[in-house]
Parts: structure tokens; C-alpha cells; sequence
């Protein structure tokens, strides 16, 4: 190759070219070029993530529950969640697993992949089915016998929010009391305290 303007040799060396005494020549690849490279991946893929990371967790209660559909073997309850954002940005909720515990025990649990957007500092009500199976009803059943309409039936609601681009889901728990009164035989729809 004829030399560059200049009275230069190559523009660049590459694996595999020979030196002046026909050794070949190995090109090691610069330390300080791996290292700044790495640490520029690292920033673009913890850059999103790092603002959810000191994000305060979702606060998710029970806004209502009513029965979707009995059968022998399971039951289905629509839930009403209300799920409030805290933070100064919106959370884009890409699913989310929970389970209802009744009287301290498991009653029911469910999964959803519905996409929503909490607003930043703001709000949403999410319809979302739960599925219980006959042993877990009868055991409430049992456990609410003779109470009267006026107790209150406590409950746990747990589960976790898979959030869009962030590698880990937001945990959230919320306890309250159901009034009995909307149970049969009463007039009223059960409603959380």
C-alpha cells in the first residue's frame, strides 16, 4: 500500500497484518476504551430504571368486590381495586399478581395483564377477577357464621405490580374490614371500610 499523505504507513493495523520482520501482529483491545464503553451501557440500562428505583410503592385498596360466577368447584369475584401513584411520575402498570386474604387465611388471588397509566400523584380504579376454590369459601363460610350484619370482616390484600421497563415489581399491601352486610340475606352490597 502506498503510504499516506505525509510519509504515513497505514491508516490503521488490523489482527492478522505483519510487522517490518513478518511477525504477526496482535491488536490488544484499550482497557480505557472497554471501561468507558461498559460504563456508558451501564448508565443507558439503569438510566430508566434507576427513577423507579427510589419510587414509594403503589398504594392499592379495595373499592369493592361482587360475585362474577359460582360453580361447584370455584368461585369468581370482580375486585375494584384503587391503585394510587404517590410518586412525581406516572407508573405504567403492565400486570400485576395479588392475592385476598379473609379472617387471616387465604381466600382468593388472580392475576392481571391489563395495561394502565397511574398519573403522577393521581389515581385509577382497576376491574380485575379473582378466583377462589370451594375449601376456601366453605371455610369462610364457616368462619362467618353467627356473626351479626353489623361485624366487620377483615381482609389483606397483597400482591405485586409489574411496572414497564423496570427489571423488578413494585410489592404493595393494604388491610382493611369488609361490613357484613352485604352478604345474602342482607340488602346491601359488602362494602370496605
Amino acid at each position: 500500500m502506498p503510504p499516506l499523505a505525509g510519509g504515513f504507513g497505514k491508516p490503521w493495523l488490523t489482527n492478522g497484518d505483519k510487522d517490518a520482520f513478518g511477525m504477526q501482529i496482535r491488536i490488544k483491545p484499550s482497557w480505557r476504551g472497554l471501561a468507558w464503553g461498559g460504563l456508558a451501557l451501564v448508565l443507558a440500562i439503569t438510566g430508566c430504571t434507576g427513577l423507579y428505583r427510589s419510587a414509594d410503592p403503589p398504594r392499592v385498596t379495595l373499592a369493592g368486590i361482587r360475585v362474577l360466577d359460582l360453580s361447584l368447584f370455584e368461585q369468581r369475584y370482580l375486585l375494584a381495586l384503587r391503585i394510587q401513584n404517590p410518586n412525581r411520575f406516572e407508573l405504567p402498570i403492565e400486570g400485576m399478581k395479588y392475592m385476598l386474604e379473609l379472617n387471616g387465611s387465604e381466600f382468593a388471588h388472580g392475576v392481571n395483564n391489563q395495561q394502565i397509566t397511574i398519573p403522577a400523584l393521581g389515581e385509577e380504579v382497576l376491574q380485575v377477577s379473582v378466583v377462589t376454590d370451594l375449601l376456601s369459601t366453605l371455610e369462610q363460610l364457616r368462619r362467618w357464621e353467627g356473626k351479626t350484619p353489623s361485624q366487620k370482616l377483615d381482609y389483606r390484600l397483597r400482591g405485586k405490580i409489574e411496572v414497564a421497563n423496570l427489571a423488578f415489581a413494585l410489592p404493595f399491601e393494604y388491610s382493611g374490614a369488609i361490613s357484613l352486610q352485604g352478604l345474602p340475606g342482607n340488602r346491601s352490597s359488602p362494602t370496605p371500610d
